[in-house]
């Protein structure tokens, strides 16, 4: 979360980009080679290895590549954000404390940002590399995973988790990102809509609720940019430098390079270089700023041509259809391994990615392996109760002892539930006496491994 952007002298000291190489060399030194290759075969991190391989080789042809370079060398940490989820232990667990990091890091930034107060245009912003719709960005991403640490916790956690989901949209309302805010009210309706049963209509009621309450107390110039950006009449639709003209020379460019495009992060370049141009030739008056495309999938394109594109959107794809079992429920329940709050994370970030140039973001790369990380923690071998499992005389009719009301359970673990792991009942009528399979004789089996082949227990 750029933490250390917020502290004097740490920028300087390069705290992330050393502690995160270090961090990546222990990680896969001190992991079973075993687990570092299961990582390794991972769609998640082959797609991101592939993506930036791609800009790697793009890079010679890119107007500026010395500027690729940068930012390639800048990639490197996203790509290491995603191995070191990876190669956690899959539990829900891991899972957990991963997204309470994520929260309580937005948390310091948000308030290292309000007691510095640095402002551009009155929106608040950091004094690093976060402007205000990337603040906004960061602290959208938090909140559908605050939200979703709320489930099952006693009453102070939940009070701590909800103190800070307000403290997040009061610094998400005074970035005044208009991105930010239509990416946490569609990642909150996706979250709302993948409760079960009751709950979600509980969680739908609170969802207006809490959208009348945040539109009441909004700062009137936050109001009157989203009625400007409605009507059509801010700055995005008349301005050159608008997205809406930015977005146009984007299509211009991909046009003119479609296969290795400008080159990784050098959209900026070509337009401050183009705008230095007609400015020389008398078409243009005033400053030339070096303008992002504003929108992370025309910066893939732009930048890294039509093959880069398309592998963005194929990863995005990927991550979105990754999350999808997480969050549906069937027949009203949740299903194991429950957790809405990263499909909902994951649209959030699909839809303000329409918004902000966050092509090469290493939010993006850590959130799709966490959600692989989750997927693989809610296929991980379970512990099962079978009753009377390995127990002498289990099964046998008359075997039980007199007043018993179930045999001794016997933790079984194993892969893919209970599937094939005969029913058992009462062998006799009555609350006591001995136990029976269902399939009186069968032996006891567990199913779920692969192939379809059962192995005994």
């Amino acid at each position: 979360m750029r933490v250390h952007e917020q502290l004097p002298v740490l920028p300087k000291l390069r705290p992330a980009l050393t502690l995160g190489l270090i961090g990546v060399t222990l990680a896969v030194v001190k992991t079973r080679g075993s687990v570092v290759r299961e990582a390794f075969g991972v769609r998640t991190l082959q797609l991101t290895l592939l993506y930036f391989g791609w800009a790697a080789l793009t890079l010679p042809f890119g107007v500026w590549p010395g500027g690729s370079l940068d930012m390639l060398k800048g990639a490197l940490p996203a790509a290491g954000c995603a191995l070191v989820v990876l190669l956690c232990r899959p539990t829900q667990q891991t899972v957990d404390r991963i997204q309470r990091g994520v929260v309580m890091a937005a948390v310091l930034v948000g308030a290292l940002a309000l007691a510095r107060n640095e402002r551009e245009a009155g929106r608040l912003g950091t004094i690093g590399s976060l402007d205000a719709n990337d603040l906004a960005a960061e602290v959208a991403f938090a909140i559908p995973f605050a939200i979703g640490l709320m489930r099952g916790r006693r009453a102070v956690p939940r009070l701590a988790l909800g103190a800070a989901i307000a403290f997040l949209l009061y610094v998400l309302l005074e970035t005044g990102s208009r991105g930010g805010v239509v990416a946490v009210a569609v990642s909150t309706l996706v979250l709302a809509l993948g409760q079960a049963g009751a709950r979600r209509y509980a969680a739908l009621a609170l969802l207006m609720v809490g959208g009348a309450t945040m539109t009441a107390i909004a700062p009137a110039e936050f109001r009157t940019r989203f009625i400007a950006a409605y009507q059509g009449t801010d700055y995005n639709a008349t301005s050159q430098f608008g997205r809406e003209a930015l977005w146009g020379r984007a299509f211009d460019y991909i046009r003119e390079r479609p296969i290795t495009g400008l080159g990784m992060a050098n959209f900026p370049t070509i337009e401050g270089l183009s705008c230095q141009a007609r400015r020389r030739q008398g078409l243009h008056e005033g400053g030339c700023p070096w303008m992002t495309v504003h929108n992370s999938y025309l910066q893939a394109a732009s930048e890294l041509g039509l093959p880069g594109g398309l592998l963005f959107v194929g990863f995005m794809a990927s991550a979105l259809g990754g999350a999808w079992p997480l969050w549906r429920t069937r027949r009203g329940r949740a299903g194991p391994g429950h957790r809405p709050e990263l499909l909902a994370t994951m649209v959030g970030f699909a839809v303000s990615a329409f918004f902000l140039s966050h092509a090469y973001s290493y939010i993006l790369f850590g959130l799709a392996s966490l959600v692989a990380l989750a997927r693989r923690a809610a296929a991980a071998p379970t512990s099962a109760v079978v009753p009377g499992a390995g127990v002498p005389g289990a099964g046998v009719p008359g075997a039980g002892t007199p007043g018993d009301s179930a045999p001794p359970p016997v933790r079984v673990r194993q892969r893919g539930g209970l599937r094939g792991v005969p029913r058992w009942e009462p062998a006799v009528a009555g609350p006591g006496g001995p136990w029976r399979a269902v399939a009186a004789g069968a032996p006891l089996r567990a199913g779920g491994a692969r192939g379809g082949r059962r192995a005994p227990v």
